[in-house]
């Protein structure tokens, strides 16, 4: 693929945690929250939630807000504080895939490099390559891309085009 130019504009991935009940309430919440605002994002990130427990990421979601305090105060009983509203890149959460951690792991660079690598952690940011290369990923692991144009305009953002 081409390389990115260096004038385009950058999409944003973020990973957010969960396990397995916090897992449920962030779907029924289209909420993904964290303890402190080190998962930063903005309004159109690009989202993955990984559980921690089964090991396996799900998305991709899109961020429908920018990520702040307490959108809803009394989710996950006040424990994550800092959240951010979510959908599906691509219509209903049955539009998202579950990728497996050993997968998403073979993506990431930084966990190729000795002496730099996350190790065994998951990131909660990843760089523009390594989203790119976690999406094409969603989309061999059956994650239908959304609608040509929407597809395209990620497409383009990525290679500097406006």
């Amino acid at each position: 693929p081409n390389r990115p130019s260096t004038s385009k504009r950058s999409l944003s991935y973020r990973v957010f945690n969960c396990n397995n009940s916090t897992e449920k309430e962030c779907l029924k919440l289209n909420l993904f929250g964290a303890p402190s605002d080190n998962t930063k994002c903005p309004k159109g990130a690009i989202l993955f939630l990984y559980n921690f427990e089964s090991k396996h990421f799900l998305g991709p979601y899109k961020a429908a807000s920018e990520s702040r305090w307490n959108i809803n105060p009394s989710a996950w009983k006040g424990r994550f504080k800092y959240q951010v509203k979510i959908k599906p890149l691509r219509g209903a959460h049955s539009n998202t895939v579950s990728i497996p951690k050993s997968r998403f792991d073979e993506k990431l660079r930084s966990n190729k490099q000795p002496g730099k690598g996350r190790n065994n952690k998951v990131p909660t940011k990843l760089d523009e390559e390594e989203g790119w290369q976690i999406m094409k990923l969603a989309v061999r692991m059956g994650w239908k891309p959304p609608q040509e144009a929407v597809w395209e305009e990620l497409n383009n953002n990525r290679n500097g085009k406006k």
